[in-house]
């Protein structure tokens, strides 16, 4: 069904191509084109260019992002100040980031982050732009660049709830937690009923050590959204702060073995099972977490203290070793 789906996308890229274009991509669309040269025939005219924007988007959706890339760079260079064009070269350039591995991810999330900013300044009063150069800013770790365009999303339309979430996620992470309630309140007020907002609350309250409010609202988000982890481990985590661990070691056991498997679930796990004294079924619960992925040297190590807990030195010594191969 995916190759159906990509030839499908390709023909449609062709076609767009096909007539205006015919100098821009002299091969194929599903036919690998030189990186130097696919834009480079690109007419100036407003026709022309709008038909390169649309097949750099069916490059950009068939998974084709050098084709996509040569073209929205050759656009770029054509009109610079086209926010269209910008948007849809940093969305291609974040996307090729996602897509890297190895020490060049970093470098291509920058180079994306980057792309946004000349989008988002190119049409600072747009908060959907603001929103999303405040994300490439944040995937990049430029967290401090990345709050101030959540800030400008939010201020620019109020009426948008993922905008004060956003907002309040990042003033979370930097522990300005009485101002991250405060944006996460006004996206509750705006969605009540929203999940995500609910657990994002729930965490910024837990981190001010309001633990029955935290977990007040972690239940109510497990009720809303019972395939998402994120409540459940919220909750746990505040019946541990309430000491009661033995009701987070039950709420999670009762899972099945596919959400066990989330590294953060079983973490939240075998801490609970660690306070009630039972270190093998927190052993085990972290070895769940590496038969899902075994590259995982948190869960290797968390592996290692459990069995030396429990007093399996072997076990212990080997997922140590593990740990350290990993990490």
């Amino acid at each position: 069904m995916q190759v159906e789906t990509r030839r499908g996308a390709c023909a449609a890229a062709r076609r767009a191509v096909i007539g205006a274009l015919m100098a821009v991509l002299p091969l194929s669309a599903c036919d690998r084109a030189p990186e130097t040269n696919a834009g480079a025939g690109i007419g100036t005219g407003a026709r022309a260019q709008e038909d390169a924007r649309r097949a750099a988007e069916q490059y950009l959706s068939a998974g084709r992002l050098d084709d996509a890339k040569t073209i929205t760079a050759r656009l770029v260079e054509l009109t610079p100040d086209g926010v269209a064009v910008l948007e849809l070269h940093a969305r291609v350039l974040l996307a090729e980031a996602l897509t890297t591995h190895g020490e060049s991810r970093r470098e291509r999330l920058d180079l994306a982050a980057r792309a946004y900013l000349a989008a988002a300044d190119a049409d600072a009063s747009n908060a959907a732009l603001q929103h999303a150069a405040g994300t490439a800013l944040d995937q990049a770790g430029r967290l401090d660049e990345a709050l101030a365009r959540y800030e400008r999303a939010a201020s620019l339309d109020p009426s948008n709830a993922q905008y004060p979430l956003y907002l309040g996620m990042a003033l979370r992470r930097l522990d300005r937690l009485d101002e991250a309630i405060g944006a996460l309140d006004r996206a509750r007020a705006l969605e009540p009923d929203a999940a995500p907002i609910l657990v994002a609350r729930a965490d910024a309250l837990l981190a001010l050590g309001r633990a029955e409010a935290a977990l007040a609202d972690s239940r109510r988000a497990r009720t809303l959204d019972r395939a998402d982890p994120g409540a459940r481990i919220v909750e746990a985590r505040s019946l541990r702060a309430l000491g009661r661990s033995l009701e987070a070691a039950e709420l999670l056991s009762a899972l099945d073995e596919r959400m066990r498997s989330n590294e953060a679930l079983a973490q939240e796990l075998a801490g609970a099972l660690l306070e009630i004294d039972r270190p093998a079924d927190a052993a085990s619960a972290w070895e769940a977490s590496l038969v899902a992925d075994p590259r995982r040297w948190l869960s290797a190590l968390g592996a290692a203290e459990a069995w030396l807990a429990a007093g399996d030195l072997i076990r212990a010594r080997a997922r140590l070793e593990l740990a350290f191969e990993l990490a």
